[in-house]
């Protein structure tokens, strides 16, 4: 059995269902890395002349525009053969990239449902020692629950590439 991890302090995080309608696993950020919780309706995603990483490919459900800005909009367990449509009752977990260079300054996550708060007190979550979903950057079990951790960095990284067509001002005409 895996050792629980230690906390200097509980931890507030924001703990949401994938999209996916056969979720392997539930995705939490703290709730300090969250700008904002969102009803949304993503658009498409611009064409672009160079793929993205597969796992992103897979992921990207559309364009979602939060303060007059476009945003991408990942739903997470896409790379991990999640279904190709996102469900009406879709939020928006929008979250900053940690990467000013990649060219967006935050994400946006597609959750079913409300997303809820989860919080991580000392010696309660443990590490996961089984592989971990492609867009994760650790993962952690709290009770029987198994939460992964977006991997924000890894992620702003693979979307450089989408930014520079999502800062074009798109032809209203077409």
């Amino acid at each position: 059995m895996a050792t629980p991890l230690r906390l200097p302090e509980p931890i507030q995080a924001l703990a949401w269902q994938d999209v996916d309608a056969t979720p392997l696993w539930r995705w939490l950020l703290p709730a300090a890395a969250v700008l904002e919780v969102l009803r949304c309706e993503a658009r498409p995603v611009p064409p672009r002349p160079q793929p993205l990483a597969p796992a992103l490919e897979e992921a990207l459900v559309g364009v979602l525009h939060w303060h007059q800005r476009p945003l991408p909009l990942l739903r997470l367990s896409g790379a991990d053969g999640g279904t190709s449509a996102a469900p009406t009752r879709t939020r928006a977990v929008v979250c900053p990239t940690l990467d000013p260079a990649c060219g967006l300054d935050a994400v946006a996550f597609a959750a079913q449902g409300v997303p809820g708060l989860v919080t991580l007190r000392d010696g309660e979550p443990a590490p996961v020692t089984e592989a971990l979903p492609e867009l994760a950057a650790t993962a952690l079990r709290l009770g029987e629950a198994r939460f992964a951790v977006p991997d924000l960095a890894a992620i702003a990284t693979a979307l450089t590439p989408l930014a520079a067509i999502l800062q074009k001002p798109q032809d209203k005409a077409g």
